[in-house]
């Protein structure tokens, strides 16, 4: 579980949505499996073009006032956002 509650779930979902648009989530629904009930969401299949240019993620999210603080975690204190497992 990575988050303590639904509302904290969605923040989550909104935050996605408006920081990478391109890789939006949509909310289908809710199902229940093995008796808990999950989150349905759909995203679209996005292909390659190229291979991701990590220095250019960096820099983007630098520019945006994150900083990297492991692998390709990043973190905006002021805003309380973290960033975790950037990858392509």
């Amino acid at each position: 579980m990575f988050y303590e509650s639904w509302l904290d779930y969605f923040n989550s979902l909104i935050i996605h949505n408006y920081f990478f648009p391109a890789t939006a989530y949509t909310f289908l629904g809710f199902k229940i499996i093995n008796d808990e009930l999950n989150a349905v969401v759909a995203q679209e299949f996005i292909v390659a073009s190229e291979p991701t240019d990590l220095a250019a993620v960096k820099d983007f999210l630098e520019f945006n006032h994150f900083r990297n603080n492991r692998n390709n975690d990043y973190i905006n204190n002021k805003l309380g956002l973290i960033f975790e497992d950037l990858h392509e």
